[in-house]
């Protein structure tokens, strides 16, 4: 199998998808990037979350009655992975997202 792959060719595609976003973003009427900066900060209130819990689960010593191995941890990632995209959408992370939304939107404006 040959795999013709040319670095020119890829960074035209790059910068064509790059302008196609730019225009899409100029046609969308405020409140649909609104609606999609709001989706961009519940992702990153997500990912915070998410890091938060690595974090907290890491000061837990290891080595119990049982271990879990690969596919505990697997698990565990996947599940703390779900709990932080509920979370960011709960009342409790409603400031920080507020916050962030404000802060992102000044900057697009």
């Amino acid at each position: 199998m040959n795999i013709d792959f040319n670095p020119a060719q890829n960074q035209y595609q790059q910068i064509n998808k790059s302008d196609n976003l730019t225009n899409k973003l100029q046609k969308s009427s405020p409140s649909d990037t609104e609606e999609e900066l709001k989706q961009v900060v519940d992702e990153f209130t997500s990912i915070f979350l998410n890091q938060m819990f690595k974090s907290m689960r890491s000061t837990i010593p290891e080595g119990g009655m049982i271990d879990g191995g690969f596919a505990e941890d697997v698990f565990t990632d996947m599940y703390d992975k779900e709990i932080s995209k509920l979370g960011s959408k709960q009342n409790n992370f409603s400031g920080l997202n507020q916050i962030l939304f404000e802060q992102l939107n000044q900057n697009s404006k």
